[in-house]
């Protein structure tokens, strides 16, 4: 109640003016009146119920893809996961079988999804309309853009040895998520390939002449990524 009305009103009272008396106690029934209809407001809303929130959810990203990793509490009313992404404009339902009671693992792929980075939502739901409160995972999605920014182990040199064989000289690798190099080469029309460790500084070609072409292309996992990609094939032709 405002305290102003309430002091004009006592003082009212003090100077003897009786016809101010009735309008106070009418403010006092109204103001409770409205107390009460927002107490009500609440009692017919009911109390909010929520499902479980969705537990250890994990994401690995792909070429276009991204594999998605969470568990799903014992809470026995939950039928459903559902992951929203583009705001909400897009989304996808996931089924709980639950065949046992406890935490349920659960594993799904989204597959032709543009590269990007990406905010995604898991919320759970159970059959009568109830959902869970929201959790929130932002996933970069690998594409063609992002290939191209994977650079090829760099090739000190080529030279030709006394027998004929071609040695491949290596740089240092300049990335933690390089897994290995790849070298294709043809001997007449049969197609050769040597994957090359990490730890190894020189690689031996035989059966080239002067002139014939070298692919070369490094492979790379990313931390914490679905499947390698492959940098863009870089060519030699032999000295």
């Amino acid at each position: 109640m405002n305290r102003h009305i309430i002091s004009f009103f006592i003082e009212s009272i003090k100077k003897g003016l009786p016809v101010i008396l009735p309008l106070f106690l009418l403010y006092i029934v109204s103001a409770c009146d409205n107390v009460n209809s927002i107490h009500q407001k609440y009692f017919d809303e009911g109390e909010d119920i929520y499902t479980g929130v969705v537990d250890s959810l994990k994401a690995y990203a792909g070429y276009e893809k991204v594999r998605f990793t969470w568990e799903v509490n014992s809470d026995p009313r939950i039928v459903s996961t559902v992951i929203y992404w583009n705001q909400r404009a897009d989304s996808v339902v996931i089924d709980v079988n639950r065949t046992q009671s406890g935490r349920i693992p659960i594993t799904h792929d989204l597959t032709n999804m543009e590269e990007g980075n990406y905010i995604f939502e898991f919320i759970t739901r159970d059959d009568e309309g109830h959902f869970s409160l929201s959790k929130e995972l932002t996933v970069l999605i690998y594409g063609d853009s992002y290939v191209q920014t994977l650079r090829n182990r760099n090739v000190s040199s080529i030279t030709k040895q006394t027998d004929g064989s071609r040695l491949i000289q290596w740089d240092a690798i300049a990335s933690n998520a390089i897994q290995y190099v790849t070298v294709i080469y043809k001997i007449g029309d049969a197609e050769q390939s040597i994957r090359v460790e990490n730890g190894e500084t020189q690689t031996i070609l035989k059966g080239l002449n002067t002139g014939d072409e070298i692919r070369i292309f490094t492979t790379y996992l990313p931390d914490g990524a679905l499947e390698t990609l492959d940098s863009p094939v870089r060519e030699y032709i032999i000295p």
